[in-house]
């Protein structure tokens, strides 16, 4: 279960780098618990413009994910993995100015962790509130599942996704034995 951090996981906060700022959204941490008690690995993935745009550093970045770890781990959920894209072709940091493949709707991200951990992506889901997670999602051969929280409020899901209200209701359909309409994947 491949998971976005801001407006997914927690309140969406612009450049979000002060670990103080950062807060679960509602019933997230169960959530992710009752996905990692079936046998989910979970791993949050997220990209990080702020670092390209010299807003804050890698080291900030970790300042925030020990956070969201430890808020995580109260609630008995704990993930496999969290990585991140530091990188922006607009960025003003030059060693993170630039394309690339990790930047979400790129696949980079997932790959890498599947690669890491062994896991099957075409096994796999993504949620996520932005429609570069739906578009990350379907270039690694994962299943998008867009949540309708933080920017994402009142919106209608990108194309390829099913819709729900939040990370809970999205894992909830997931255990209960939610597949995607339409044909079977190849």
């Amino acid at each position: 279960m491949f998971l976005d951090r801001d407006g997914t996981l927690v309140e969406e906060v612009p450049y979000l780098h002060d670990p103080a700022e950062l807060a679960l959204l509602p019933g997230v941490a169960a959530a992710l618990a009752a996905l990692g008690a079936a046998g989910y690995a979970l791993v949050v993935a997220t990209n990080q413009a702020g670092v390209a745009r010299g807003y804050y550093d890698e080291a900030a970045v970790a300042r925030v994910h020990r956070r969201l770890r430890a808020l995580l781990a109260a609630g008995g959920a704990r993930p496999d993995a969290v990585v991140y894209c530091p990188h922006h072709p607009d960025g003003t940091v030059a060693a993170y100015a630039g394309a690339c493949r990790c930047r979400k709707p790129g696949p980079g991200m997932l790959e890498a962790a599947a690669e890491r951990l062994g896991l099957d992506l075409r096994a796999s889901y993504l949620i996520g509130n932005h429609p570069s997670d739906v578009g990350a999602a379907l270039a690694a051969g994962a299943t998008p599942l867009f949540v309708t929280t933080g920017r994402a409020a009142g919106r209608r899901p990108p194309v390829g996704a099913a819709a729900f209200p939040s990370l809970a209701a999205a894992a909830a359909a997931v255990l209960q034995g939610w597949r995607e309409p339409g044909p079977p994947r190849p």
